[in-house]
């Protein structure tokens, strides 16, 4: 596998990844930066699907007290997400756990994996299912682009699984997965708020982040979007926060 350094977060962490790969996008850094961990506080959070830990890292590299275990099941993307906790000195707080969440969580015999053993999930699920794209030659990509039928709801299940009572969960999809997310998130997760990700001003939604608390029963509310660039095509002040200065975006 060929593989890239780029640095992320102003050169605060560096990521090694997959040239032609599952690469960390701008999707994983938006994420990042809503999970709700509030300063100089401890806790844990899971990281599910965590890839190359771009998001574990972005969220470690923020919140210095905060423990993430990230939860990938390609042994290829395990080993590259080890050495680049090992390459920014995060092996004490960063962990890597290999398995398939998708999998029946009596399978799931890991003792790092403890159920309601999180403060926060975070979750970057496949956007596309099987039946709407196109295979692709490489296979991690493949995996980290396609759901299978009933993979949504068999990670919604995990997140819900591995959070504490009165959890954070946060994660990014697309826009048409909306409807099915709030019918998976029904009765398990309350309060949510509903983030559009627009890339230009006056265009249409191209992804939702995704933010609720396990038990509440607190309605939803739909929030202002995120403007990714203006209309000259440069990054957004508030966007470049977030991708430069490690800002978090607090919903």
């Amino acid at each position: 596998m060929q593989t890239s350094l780029d640095a992320f977060l102003d050169g605060r962490f560096e990521l090694e990844q997959p040239s032609s790969g599952p690469r960390a996008a701008i999707d994983a850094l938006l994420l990042a930066a809503i999970v709700p961990c509030e300063e100089g506080r401890e806790g844990r959070v899971l990281d599910a699907g965590c890839g190359s830990a771009v998001i574990a890292l972005s969220i470690a590299t923020r919140y210095p007290l905060m423990h993430v275990t990230g939860v990938e099941r390609e042994a290829e993307i395990v080993a590259l997400a080890r050495r680049n906790i090992a390459r920014n000195k995060m092996t004490g707080r960063i962990s890597i756990v290999e398995a398939d969440l998708t999998r029946p969580l009596g399978e799931l015999a890991e003792p790092a994996l403890q159920p309601q053993g999180f403060s926060h999930v975070v979750a970057n699920p496949p956007f596309y299912r099987a039946d709407q794209s196109r295979s692709c030659k490489n296979e991690s990509k493949s995996a980290a682009h396609r759901l299978q039928g009933g993979d949504l709801a068999r990670w919604v299940r995990f997140l819900t699984a591995m959070a504490a009572p009165k959890a954070s969960v946060s994660l990014i999809h697309r826009p048409e997965s909306l409807p099915e997310l709030l019918d998976l998130f029904c009765g398990r997760f309350g309060d949510l708020k509903i983030v559009p990700v627009y890339s230009r001003p006056h265009s249409s939604a191209i992804r939702v982040l995704v933010q609720g608390i396990k038990g509440s029963r607190a309605p939803v509310s739909l929030l202002p979007g995120v403007v990714l660039r203006d209309e000259d095509g440069a990054s957004s002040k508030d966007v470049e926060a977030i991708l430069r200065d490690g800002k978090s975006l607090k919903l």
